[in-house]
């Protein structure tokens, strides 16, 4: 039971912290630098992008295009609606099949930076995989509030 307990504040703490985190990584975000990122529509560079077009814009990784990505998000309104769309995150939107997405994509962080980096170096696109890192724990810290709470009301039982 402590060990459950431990784990539930831990939950907690990540969850609690969020927002402000939210906060503090679309504050540190440049669009510009973003917009000018060497990314390829067509290699796992644009991974991070893709996962950005179907998690916010419900769009297709597979129909993906670099080019009207930028454009369309980054360009438009300067790119204010995108940096909106990070502070204020649902993370209670997120489905098992997200928070699996952004894993993957997080598994390949390393990589995409290494490929990005050789081309241009870019702090903003190490700031979204920190959301994409405070997406995945806070998703996850949330379903297994849910899973501890349910096996809460099973034990009482």
């Amino acid at each position: 039971m402590q060990e459950l307990d431990k784990r539930k504040k831990e939950n907690s703490l990540t969850i609690r912290d969020a927002p402000q985190k939210l906060e503090m990584i679309a504050e540190s975000i440049n669009i510009n630098e973003l917009y000018d990122s060497k990314v390829s529509s067509k290699d796992e560079t644009s991974l991070i992008f893709k996962w950005f077009g179907k998690i916010f814009y419900s769009e297709k990784p597979e129909n993906f295009s670099w080019s009207n990505f930028k454009k369309e998000y980054f360009k438009k309104n300067d790119g204010r609606p995108f940096i909106l769309k990070i502070k204020s995150f649902d993370f209670n939107l997120m489905k098992l099949e997200d928070i699996e997405y952004t894993r993957e994509v997080l598994n390949k962080e390393d990589d995409i930076m290494t490929k990005i980096e050789k081309k241009s170096e870019n702090n903003s696109v190490n700031n979204l995989f920190e959301f994409l890192d405070l997406v995945e724990k806070v998703s996850t810290a949330k379903r297994a509030m849910e899973a501890d709470e349910q096996m809460s009301i099973e034990i009482r039982r």
